[in-house]
Parts: C-alpha cells; structure tokens; sequence
C-alpha cells in the first residue's frame, strides 16, 4: 500500500543517523516477559514469572529501571514519524461497525511506571483505552495500586502461551498498536513471540517492538548451565537464554529480526541496531538484589541454595568487571511492522 511504501522510505531516510542520535543515552533493562519453552520442558507460566512474584522483586526492579524512561522516550519521540496518524489508525475497521476510537496494547509492562509517565502521555487521542499487560501477577499489583489511570487496564498475559494470547484477543479483540519494550529479550522463542504479537494485531496494525540483544543475567545463567553446581537447573535457565545472546555484529543481529518478522504475515518498516552506553545506577547491595532475585532459579531454593546463588553471582561480576567492563556498551533491536488490511 502507500502507507507502507511511505513509511518504508521514511526509514531509509532515518536509519543511518539512528545510532548516534541514541548512542549518548542511557539504558537499563524491562525485563517483564516471560520465556518461551522452547524444548517442551514443562516449565509452567507460574514457574516463569516466579522471579516477579514478591513485593521485594518488584522493588528492586522498579528501582533498577528508574534511568530507563529516558532512553525509551527517546526512541519513543525518535521513531514517533513512522507509526500511524490518527486518520490511518482505523484503516482496518470494517465500514459501518461504529468504531469511533481504538486500543493499544502494552505487552510486558512490569510495575506500570514507563506505562503510565511516558507512554500514555505520548498516545493520539484516537487511542481510547490502553491495555498493559504482564505474567507477573506481583507487578501488576503494584501497578494497579500505584500506576492507575481511566485510560489504562492492567491484565495478565502470558505471551509465551499461544493459547493465552488468542484467549486474551477472544475477550479484548485485537488492537490497533502493540508495542513491547525491553520485555521479549526474555523469550527464547522470539519468532513464536512475534508470532503471538501478530495474533492482538488488527488488520492494518502496527507493532513497535524494542529489546536487547544480551543482558548481564544471560551470561550469569549461561555461566550456571556450565558450572557442575547449578547443571540440575539447565533446562530452567536455557528457557531464558535468547539466540541474540551469541550474535556478535550487526548485520547477524539485523539478519536476525529480519527472520522474526519473516516468520509472520507481518510487512517490516524498520529492523534496527542501536548501540547504546550503559548505565545502571545501582548500589552495591540493590545490584545484588538484582542479579539474584531476578534469576528464575532463585525462587526454586533453599534458603542454603539461596546464599549459594549469592556468591556465585559476586564471584561471578567481581570477575568481568575486573576484565574491563564487558557491559559498558549495550545493544537494543528494534522492530516496527505492520499488518496487512486484508
């Protein structure tokens, strides 16, 4: 269509400068979605969103994500152009069924914070009600408690379960925008993540998808599946392990979102790379806090395991930041698609 010939140009005109717009922000990690079972290990939804699952964890989340709503605004304000006008936003609605506004969709809000302070704000007024989604009931709690709005609906999604998701379009239809922040690097099966995004599209939709190639809690829970000590908890780790994890340069890792969009009936518009400084404001004891309680191990321990997990996890960042910092830079992909009318 035009539209999508449009954006496409629009992208080839904006790509080249995208990295050094972006390269002096700051970026933190969103880890809300769940890890998809890959390998029908039986690792239930309950079992995967355990590290969400107390007050504690939730906190230390919230305070570990406090420099990510710049950088994501950032990207938000950047990319803003492309994604449809108001006009275009019910391009897929059949005539004459009295649809007068639309939904978007938040998959993998956590506590509701970025939901409610930069992304609402920045929605066209056509976007009558905004659905935040997450496996973790914990977060959404908090969110409820604390990050509610009249426009806003918070709701469990378990977007690694095919069968979740099109129960959830069954009771909410399908939504005019998905957008996933920082959420599916979790999900090992990214293509069937992506798959299960095109699902809550409506036609004529777009999706606007953001996560991280590698994160410092990946190479901990490689380094478990590799330590004899932690072997017993392999399949539970590499449910989380994304193949990002192992592509080093960038056309591999351009190549690789590509394929993810492939793998649907959704038209690409942009499949982008962007290097970005990190920096995570934590102190010593909240770093802690972050590395362990967010392990998806952590819940399955004794209180013995538990201090185990500790210092293997000290062992294990005292090491790398000793070898200069592997972590300094980080790399977000970015995916903004749209779904076909017809």
């Amino acid at each position: 269509s035009g539209r999508i010939k449009a954006a496409s140009h629009l992208w080839r005109i904006k790509r080249q400068s995208i990295p050094n717009k972006l390269y002096a922000l700051a970026t933190n990690y969103r880890m809300n979605a769940p890890a998809v079972d890959k390998s029908g290990n039986g690792i239930s939804s309950n079992a995967k969103s355990a590290r969400f699952a107390t007050a504690k964890s939730v906190q230390v989340y919230e305070e570990a994500s406090e420099t990510i709503e710049a950088t994501m605004a950032a990207v938000l304000d950047f990319f803003h152009t492309a994604f449809l006008c108001d006009e275009e936003l019910l391009g897929g609605a059949a005539e004459g069924d009295g649809m007068t506004g639309c939904q978007f969709i938040d998959v993998g809000c956590g506590p509701g914070t970025f939901t409610l302070k930069q992304l609402l704000p920045r929605l066209p007024s056509r976007c009558q009600l905004l659905v935040a989604v997450d496996n973790s009931e914990a977060m959404l709690e908090f969110a409820r408690e604390n990050r509610a709005h009249p426009r806003i609906e918070y709701r469990a999604l378990d977007l690694a379960s095919v069968d979740d998701t099109s129960d959830f379009v069954r009771e909410y239809g399908r939504f005019q925008r998905v957008y996933s922040f920082l959420a599916i690097h979790w999900t090992a099966d990214q293509r069937q993540a992506m798959q299960n995004i095109e699902t809550l599209m409506a036609p004529g939709a777009e999706c606007f998808v953001v996560f991280s190639d590698n994160i410092v809690l990946f190479d901990i829970f490689k380094a478990m599946v590799a330590s004899p000590r932690w072997t017993k908890f392999a399949e539970v780790l590499k449910a989380y392990i994304p193949e990002t994890t192992e592509m080093k340069h960038v056309t591999a890792l351009r190549s690789h979102l590509i394929s993810l969009v492939s793998a649907t009936k959704l038209t690409p518009l942009a499949c982008e790379v962007i290097r970005t400084k990190l920096i995570m404001k934590l102190n010593k004891q909240t770093s802690l806090d972050f590395f362990t309680l967010l392990n998806p191990v952590y819940p399955l321990l004794g209180e013995a395991e538990k201090a185990e997990l500790k210092t293997f996890t000290i062992d294990f960042l005292t090491k790398h930041k000793g070898s200069g910092d592997p972590y300094k830079e980080q790399t977000m992909l970015v995916i903004h698609a749209c779904k076909s009318v017809s």
